[in-house]
């Protein structure tokens, strides 16, 4: 028997009367993640991009569609069985974008774009580092030599405050975030003695301002950036 698929599971007892599931990423009723999403968003073809810098991007599905519903629903209610299907997602993206390349016995670090504080107090949580991780589980369980940020891995964080991105334009975004991150390293060095690539990954990308500044922050501390992998593109 297979393990369990918690983005299948279905609410059960006086829960599921009270507070009935809904699909966010089409409310279709009594479903958690319907099938039709989670198709849509593992099985439909990868789309690529580069960033302004050539820095080549994989993302699993579009943004338009049931993307921007499944992630506000994990990211805003901490909906860790939409969490789990977006590990999916961004796993089979890094799958593409971390081994499209010749890297030899590289080890491959997930590194997610960090958090504005007042984001992470909102939400007691950082999910996209905890997206990242369940990622790199998932690419260890496929046998894939890869960490990620919290795992002795390069963070980064903000060198000065930024604004919400939601609501900016292409222009402002990028004025927004340009020259903000810097590396935190760990007590542990990283890799030591190892050759180590870094894929920035992260939920969606718009504009591509986010991961344009997290690619020159790693490259800038002498890091070895191969691209970027997201669940969803604009």
């Amino acid at each position: 028997m297979g393990r369990p698929d918690p983005s299948r599971a279905r609410p059960s007892g006086w829960g599921a009367l009270v507070l009935p599931a809904v699909c966010p990423g089409c409310g279709r009723a009594d479903e958690v993640v319907c099938p039709g999403c989670r198709d849509r968003l593992l099985r439909g073809p990868l789309r690529r991009r580069v960033l302004a810098d050539g820095t080549p991007v994989v993302a699993s599905a579009g943004w338009r569609g049931p993307a921007r519903g499944l992630v506000a629903a994990a990211k805003e209610q901490g909906r860790a069985d939409v969490g789990a299907v977006l590990a999916l997602a961004l796993a089979r993206s890094a799958a593409s974008a971390g081994f499209d390349v010749a890297r030899g016995s590289r080890r491959l670090l997930l590194v997610a774009p960090p958090a504005r504080v007042g984001a992470v107090l909102r939400r007691a949580d950082r999910p996209t580092d905890r997206l990242a991780a369940e990622c790199a589980r998932l690419l260890r369980a496929a046998g894939a030599d890869v960490v990620a940020t919290g795992h002795a891995v390069p963070r980064l964080v903000h060198m000065r405050r930024v604004r919400d991105q939601a609501g900016l334009n292409r222009a402002e975004r990028a004025a927004n975030v340009e020259g903000a991150f810097g590396l935190r390293r760990p007590l542990v060095p990283v890799a030591r003695g190892r050759r180590h690539d870094v894929l920035v990954v992260d939920d969606v990308l718009t504009t591509g301002a986010t991961l344009l500044e997290a690619t020159r922050a790693l490259q800038a501390a002498g890091l070895r950036v191969v691209g970027a992998a997201v669940v969803a593109s604009a």
